[in-house]
């Protein structure tokens, strides 16, 4: 039933690629058919469990050049990882600390590792995808305390490397929660950058992106909004560790992010860039024309998913 599913809603795109014109100046034939697949695979979402999204995405991930890298399990501080690791005789000097996206109710490593092989060979890294625990069965901070678990652990253990915090869109958020708990706790070691990739950073923004690209995006606000509200519940949406519109600057690592144009969390990666960019500290933003919220994970599927990956890899490179 599952890729019964998956082949209907190809099938359906592809035929209305055909059929309905209307497709973005610098949107790709190919971007195209996969926003309008992940538009309504995401549409026909929200009217079953969050386990019938989770086995999809699921289903849909199937690694490329599996046989560049080796995948290792591990067990840390209660939280189940997974390492990617390049075979190559290089040594590598880097961690990159991964926090998948999925709204906090979806995804996983295992759905991720076509991501944490690119991440892995662009940049010459260990990459270490960490599963932490989701709504609506673990309800809000859990997901928060395993991922700053993991992150002190690495930091704490691996004292040779350079940590990089990475996520994307709610991972991004992950990682600046981890972020500023590390600061708080005082912990000696910190990362040395942030990698956010069209980072959630402010579940109850309604800047004008929010309902002007939800056209042009495969997420919208009833959709993230249903998926804040399994992981949430009541917890208020300007909670510090979800919500980082107003979040102090001081002390942040240099940071990077990547966004699509056309999503609807432009507005307020836009402003949280020029807030962190105000404070002082080095912040770059790539903005990705045409394209949509998370785009990077369709590697290898789709060309522009793998080359910003691929500049990922030139900005950790370019930071050592």
């Amino acid at each position: 039933m599952v890729y019964l599913d998956i082949l209907f809603i190809f099938v359906k795109s592809l035929v209305s690629m055909c059929v309905t014109r209307g497709r973005l100046a610098h949107r790709s034939w190919r971007s195209e058919l996969l926003f309008r697949f992940l538009k309504s695979l995401f549409s026909a979402s929200k009217k079953q469990p969050i386990t019938w999204l989770r086995d999809r995405q699921e289903a849909l991930n199937s690694p490329d050049e599996k046989h560049k890298v080796r995948f290792e399990n591990e067990h840390i501080q209660g939280v189940d990882c997974l390492w990617c690791k390049p075979n190559t005789s290089t040594t590598a000097s880097t961690i990159i600390v991964y926090f998948h996206g999925g709204g906090y109710v979806f995804g996983s490593t295992a759905s991720y590792k076509n991501v944490f092989t690119e991440l892995a060979l662009a940049s010459n890294a260990w990459v270490l995808g960490v599963d932490y625990r989701l709504g609506p069965e673990h309800h809000f901070p859990a997901a928060q305390d395993d991922c700053l678990a993991v992150s002190q652990h690495i930091l704490d253990q691996y004292c040779d490397f350079r940590v990089i915090l990475a996520g994307d869109s709610a991972g991004g958020g992950l990682v600046l929660d981890s972020h500023n708990s590390l600061l708080e706790r005082g912990v000696p070691s910190k990362p040395a950058a942030l990698l956010l990739i069209s980072p959630w950073l402010d579940p109850a923004n309604q800047l004008a992106s929010m309902s002007g690209n939800e056209h042009t995006d495969v997420l919208d606000r009833q959709l993230v909004e249903q998926w804040r509200q399994l992981y949430m519940g009541d917890t208020p949406t300007d909670h510090p560790r979800v919500n980082f519109r107003d979040m102090p600057c001081q002390g942040l690592v240099p940071i990077y992010i990547q966004a699509a144009s056309d999503e609807i969390f432009i507005d307020q990666i836009r402003a949280f860039s020029k807030r962190v960019q105000a404070a002082g500290v080095s912040v770059r933003l790539d903005e990705y024309a045409g394209l949509f919220h998370d785009f990077q994970v369709l590697t290898p599927l789709l060309p522009e998913a793998k080359q910003a990956l691929a500049d990922i890899g030139r900005y950790v490179k370019g930071s050592e």
